[in-house]
């Protein structure tokens, strides 16, 4: 089930968002926006929510090795600065973008995994976890992580603070919120 261009985390999320009837656009990755003759990274997905912002979604695929995802223990968040600097460019240039945040798409690695009551989303016969974190929480707490890689990260206890179950963002009208 792969489509030419999408990695198994952005097919999995597209099934998600499919799933929770929101508007998408994937956003092509084979050209960049110039503006004031600069190139601009793309971002992956352009989300319209019926009783929210209208959103620029960076989808950052990530293994998740833990038993549970309580507390996050053990959850990746880095990114690349051309990602930051994207992200931030588009919300200065697009009046269409009300909101850009990342989508950390969380692949379960361990069978004996313990949910805890996060939700958990089966996709092609694997299971992923969605959460969010806003582009401008992520900017105010990142750090550096390589200079040479052009990464950042945000610390353990900021991220937790930061990052919410994506169904909060895309549903913020369901009672189990």
């Amino acid at each position: 089930m792969k489509t030419a261009g999408k990695n198994h985390y952005e097919q999995a999320f597209e099934a998600y968002l499919s799933v929770n009837s929101v508007v998408y656009s994937r956003i092509r990755q084979e050209s960049r926006f110039c503006w004031k003759e600069r190139k601009i990274k793309s971002f992956d997905y352009f989300v319209r929510l019926a009783n929210g912002p209208h959103m620029a979604l960076e989808v950052k695929g990530r293994s998740f090795y833990g038993k549970t995802l309580d507390g996050l223990k053990g959850a990746q968040s880095w990114v690349s600065a051309d990602d930051i600097e994207g992200l931030d460019r588009w919300l200065c240039v697009s009046q269409d973008i009300q909101a850009a945040g990342f989508i950390f798409a969380y692949l379960i690695k361990r069978a004996d995994f313990d949910g805890n009551g996060a939700e958990i989303f089966e996709f092609d016969g694997r299971y992923y976890a969605f959460y969010y974190v806003d582009f401008n929480r992520y900017c105010n707490s990142m750090k550096r992580r390589s200079s040479s890689w052009r990464t950042v990260y945000m610390p353990a206890a900021s991220f937790r603070q930061a990052a919410v179950e994506t169904s909060a963002i895309l549903r913020p009208d369901d009672s189990r919120f």
